[in-house]
């Protein structure tokens, strides 16, 4: 079984880029266009390393990229495969600055394995990984774990919790929870390898909401796929994600990869596994949290998300750097000799 991974990256610091952008922003300002979802930390080396480090058995790493790439890159690496925008995506939808417009038709892109484990740039292995972490080897169904916990609002709604209510809507419409065998719930929605509090939580969700699921747990960590699973969303919701890959900019009425994870989840199209992946965002009250788990390597994956504080890439980019370098000193074979 070939396993590739693919990654979405851009230099919120390229000026071209930031023209083109800029070009198309939305007058009003909100959170589908903040700064920090494009600001580049300067630690993508690591990922690269941390990927030849301790997953060394993909097939090739499909790099999505705008148009740049990192100085340091070796675009001549043979395991590496530069995906543009306009490679996978219809003319009509470019230029686009929604990575959830980018998520809804990877499985377009050129050369893809069946298989496949989809990272955002800001997550990072710590830990070597197996294969089979991601992918079953006999029935090679996707390893994810399953949680009904309740999708969870308070104040102002950003666009993110949109997206996982149209998302968690859609999965409600296709997957009746009162037709879910108890087979499922005993084999799959709850197994021995997840938390026990999630299994008693999902059983929990299951007697006092019986009718429908109430949210799933989602994990920014990367997730393995199917190609299959993405030719399913898109026969049965075409309009939905035609209407998400034409939002240039993050909309209210998209949907994100959480889709494809849950309808993964809620068909049975899976193998349980346990997601061992800590989301950290970079500023004073984790700081020293985040820098010592990098260091002593306490998870398999860590999450670095970026809260948005123009002060924090001053105060702890070189921290970070530091950090990944003591586990990942060496270069690897994507960095220019």
């Amino acid at each position: 079984m070939d396993v590739d991974l693919v990654v979405l990256w851009v230099d919120g610091n390229d000026p071209e880029w930031r023209r083109e952008k800029n070009k198309y922003a939305p007058k009003k300002e909100d959170d589908s266009s903040d700064a920090s979802r494009y600001r580049d930390w300067g630690l993508m080396k690591y990922w690269f390393r941390s990927i030849e480090t301790f997953a060394p058995w993909f097939r090739t790493l499909h790099f999505v990229t705008w148009g740049h790439v990192p100085s340091f890159l070796d675009t001549s690496n043979p395991k590496l495969h530069i995906v543009r925008h306009e490679d996978y995506l219809p003319a009509e939808a470019l230029p686009t600055f929604n990575s959830q417009a980018l998520e809804m038709s990877l499985h377009n892109i050129e050369g893809l394995a069946e298989h496949f484990i989809y990272f955002n740039d800001d997550t990072f292995l710590l830990r070597p990984m197996r294969k089979d972490q991601f992918f079953d080897e006999k029935s090679q169904l996707p390893c994810s774990q399953f949680c009904e916990i309740p999708l969870w609002f308070k104040g102002e709604l950003s666009t993110f919790f949109f997206v996982l209510a149209n998302s968690m809507g859609i999965i409600n419409k296709w997957f009746p929870k009162r037709k879910a065998p108890a087979s499922m719930y005993f084999g799959k929605f709850c197994s021995l390898r997840y938390p026990m509090a999630d299994n008693i939580r999902t059983l929990l969700m299951k007697l006092l909401f019986p009718g429908y699921y109430t949210g799933l747990r989602y994990f920014h960590s990367p997730s393995a796929y199917r190609k299959e699973t993405f030719r399913q969303i898109w026969e049965k919701e075409p309009e939905l994600l035609r209407r998400t890959t034409m939002s240039r900019f993050r909309q209210d009425t998209d949907v994100n990869q959480m889709l494809l994870l849950w309808w993964q989840l809620a068909s049975g199209q899976f193998v349980p596994g346990r997601v061992d992946c800590v989301v950290n965002d970079i500023k004073a009250v984790h700081i020293e949290r985040l820098l010592r788990q990098i260091a002593g390597q306490e998870h398999d994956m860590i999450c670095l998300n970026d809260p948005g504080d123009s002060t924090s890439y001053d105060l702890y980019a070189s921290r970070l750097d530091a950090a990944f370098a003591k586990i990942l000193p060496k270069p690897c074979s994507f960095e220019k000799a």
